[in-house]
This record gives structure tokens, C-alpha cells and sequence, in this order.
């Protein structure tokens, strides 16, 4: 099987489904995230947005609001970077079955993909809880402890040039070959390889996202920011110096920050 027939792609027609669902995904969970954006800089009617959980004491619903906020955000950011590898999947699967109409499958890759982040913001929402409990974030999302943000700060910073960042960033820059080398048939077999290549990809982020404790949950334009490092780092190997460089900037921020901590106590 060669490897240009495997990168022709689905028929124009089932490439362009999945890109129109991708795409639609995308877009709605940019469009929730900024009117949540939205409603936190226009507090006086952000308050009372049915989707905008309470600013202290959460209960049941609150936690329910705030898994969902974290989940489509995951969505939000991480989707696009996973596009190629949902594409490159949907072209093997559609040259293994001889030309059917398999979508079933990319939507079951895609799904198990989803699946490993929105475990993540289960657990980002719980730390979100606990955090606001302590009052060590504030009821904006927001890190009240310079001294916890700044050593997040280094740890990610520093996370970027351990062997675990650069082994499962190898692996999202190569669809084709991670596809060929885990291949499961099936529609749960896709699902398998998409939880997979989920757990790459939360290895290669999970630490970047956390950033957003020290950032701000709901800022928009560190979203965005984030969200564009991720595309390119991922999606841009030739651009081998961001990782360094972002590595080293995370590091020299994080250092100021506690340095401003010891030189004002």
C-alpha cells in the first residue's frame, strides 16, 4: 500500500463531511466559549446566564456547569490540532475498506479522542472546586496564589524538555505513522486508537492547559494563545525551537514570579 494512495483521502464527498463536522464542533465550542467570556467581563448580566455556575458554595449543578465549561474548552482548543490525525485515520480506513463509506469510524476515532480530555476536565474540575474551597483561585477563575502560579509555571516550563513531552509530541506530528502502527479494526477499534491518541496528546498538553489556574480559566486570549501554541507545536515540525523557547519562557516567568513573592514579604 503506498504511501501516497494512503494520503489521497476519502472521496471529496466524505472528506468534506468530516471536515464540515469537525468544523461545525469547532465552531460551536468557540461560540460557547465566548459568550462564557463574555459573561465573565460583563458580570452584572453574566450572573444570571443559565450556563454561568455561582461564584462560591457550588453545589451539584455548579460542578455539572463547570465539567461542561472545561469540557467544550477542551474541545475548543484541542480539536483543530487533532484534525490531520482525524484525516489521515479517515483516509487509511477508508483504503482498508475498499472505498465504502466508513464514517462511523472517524466519528468513533474522534469520539474516543474527546473522551481522554473530557476525563481531564473531570479532573480539572474537581481541582477547580477543591482550589476555590481553599480560596487559593478566586471566584473568577483566577489563581489567588502567586506562589502556586509560579511554581505551575516552572513545572510546565520544565516540562517541555522532558522525554515524555518530546516522545508523545513525536507522535502527534506523525498521523501516518502512529495510524499504521496501531491499527484496530472496527468500530471500537477506531474508538481504542482514538483514546490513544488521546493519551499522546494529553501527555504532550495536560500541563499547558493547567496553566490555565494561573491565566485565568475563562480569559479568551490566553485561550487563544494556548490554543494556537498547541496547533503549531503539533502541527509544525520543522518548528522544533517553540517547545525550547516556550520551555524557557514558562521557566524565566515562573522564576519572577516567586522572586516577586520573597522580595515583597
Amino acid at each position: 500500500m503506498a504511501v501516497q494512495s494512503l494520503l489521497e483521502g476519502p472521496a471529496a464527498r466524505e472528506r468534506l463531511a468530516v471536515l464540515l463536522g469537525l468544523g461545525l464542533a469547532i465552531a460551536l465550542a468557540w461560540g460557547y466559549l465566548l459568550y462564557m467570556g463574555w459573561g465573565m467581563e460583563h458580570m452584572d448580566v453574566g450572573v444570571h446566564m443559565a450556563i454561568m455556575p455561582r461564584m462560591t458554595d457550588w453545589a451539584a449543578i455548579d460542578l455539572a456547569l463547570v465539567f461542561m465549561m472545561w469540557a467544550i474548552m477542551m474541545m475548543a482548543m484541542m480539536l483543530p490540532s487533532a484534525m490531520p490525525m482525524i484525516l489521515v485515520f479517515a483516509a487509511v480506513e477508508r483504503r482498508r475498506q475498499q472505498g465504502g463509506a466508513h464514517l462511523t469510524h472517524v466519528w468513533a476515532f474522534a469520539g474516543g479522542y474527546l473522551t481522554v480530555w473530557t476525563a481531564f476536565s473531570l479532573v480539572a474540575t474537581l481541582v477547580q472546586w477543591g482550589l476555590l474551597e481553599a480560596r487559593l483561585v478566586s471566584p473568577m477563575m483566577q489563581s489567588n496564589s502567586p506562589v502556586i502560579g509560579g511554581f505551575l509555571l516552572i513545572f510546565a516550563g520544565a516540562y517541555q524538555f522532558t522525554p515524555l513531552k518530546r516522545a508523545c509530541l513525536a507522535t502527534c506530528r506523525s498521523p501516518l505513522a502512529f495510524i499504521l502502527s496501531e491499527w484496530r479494526s472496527g468500530a471500537s477499534g477506531a474508538f481504542a486508537m482514538g483514546l490513544l491518541h488521546g493519551a499522546y496528546c494529553a501527555g504532550c498538553c495536560w500541563l499547558l492547559m493547567a496553566l490555565l489556574f494561573v491565566l485565568g480559566v475563562m480569559n479568551v486570549l490566553w485561550i487563544v494563545a494556548l490554543t494556537v501554541l498547541v496547533l503549531v507545536e503539533k502541527t509544525l515540525p520543522r518548528v522544533r525551537w517553540l517547545g525550547s523557547a516556550t520551555g524557557a519562557m514558562l521557566v524565566a516567568w515562573g522564576l519572577l514570579v516567586l522572586y516577586g513573592v520573597a522580595h515583597s514579604a
